[in-house]
């Protein structure tokens, strides 16, 4: 069995010991700071301009490439109308409604009916004659 006195002076060094690395890390970057300090002030102005369209190019670019090209964007939109012609023809063929010739005659009477009814209530009702307020 370890003396605890001895783990405790362990556990110590190691903090300082670490303590000491993140400060030497500190003192590195103030020096690199310096350092760029200088440099910077010893650049000339094109220098300085180019280093500044670096720092902007580095920020400011495009975050949304495209992830295709127009071309294939295209040929996408092709195949997927031919799909959508073919499904739609195929479901046409399977729900086509049939009719006799007597259930056609009477299918075309009603639908004549139904827009000689309409046309006759929109000759009695002229447009914009609906809820004006005059009944009140």
């Amino acid at each position: 069995m370890k003396n605890p006195l001895l783990k405790n002076l362990q556990l110590t060094n190691l903090k300082q010991v670490e303590e000491m690395q993140i400060k030497n890390q500190q003192l590195n970057n103030i020096q690199n700071n310096k350092e760029l300090v200088k440099t910077l002030g010893s650049m000339t102005i094109d220098d300085k301009v180019e280093a500044y369209t670096n720092v902007r190019d580095k920020v400011f670019f495009n975050r949304n490439t495209p992830t295709m090209t127009l071309d294939e964007f295209a040929d996408k939109q092709i195949v997927m109308m031919e799909e959508d012609k073919r499904m739609q023809a195929q479901f046409e063929k399977e729900n086509k409604i049939e009719y006799e010739d007597e259930d056609l005659e009477k299918h075309v009477d009603n639908q004549n009916r139904a827009d000689r009814e309409w046309d006759d209530w929109k000759d009695l009702n002229e447009k914009g004659s609906g809820n004006k307020g005059y009944n009140r």
